[in-house]
């Protein structure tokens, strides 16, 4: 579990907190941790837009952990779906791990987003790569 003295930098926006865990240098295969706690709304939409935009433009991955997001705006969600294009158009993979709120958000779509990952999977997820001996 990361400690708020592991982010490299972090940044309170509105009713959301924002903090960013950089990959150790020459570390090809880590990707950039963006923390999302709080709310997502008009509010801070934008500074949370750049951010993740401004992270892509680096040659590492990103994961965008929204776990601790207790709510979500609509403008949220097309945040969501804006910035996993503009990953894929920069070759960076992204994978965003919801919170039932946005969850519920998702539900409305026709398919869930292969990028958005529940808190449950990630999580089983998590367990069979520590278990591989590989994590």
């Amino acid at each position: 579990m990361l400690l708020h003295s592991d982010f490299d930098h972090c940044l309170p926006s509105g009713p959301a907190q924002i903090d960013i865990c950089l990959p150790p240098p020459f570390s090809s295969h880590q990707p950039i941790l963006m923390v999302v706690t709080g709310e997502i709304d008009a509010s801070n939409i934008d500074l949370i837009g750049s951010e993740s935009a401004s992270l892509l433009l680096d040659p590492a991955d990103i994961a965008l952990d929204l776990r601790a997001v207790t709510f979500m705006s609509a403008g949220g969600l097309q945040l969501l779906m804006e910035l996993s294009e503009f990953a894929n158009s920069h070759g960076v993979e992204c994978a965003v791990i919801t919170s039932p709120p946005i969850d519920r958000l998702l539900n409305v779509l026709a398919s869930r987003p292969s990028w958005a990952f529940s808190t449950f999977a990630a999580l089983q997820a998590h367990e069979v790569f520590d278990n591989t001996g590989t994590g």
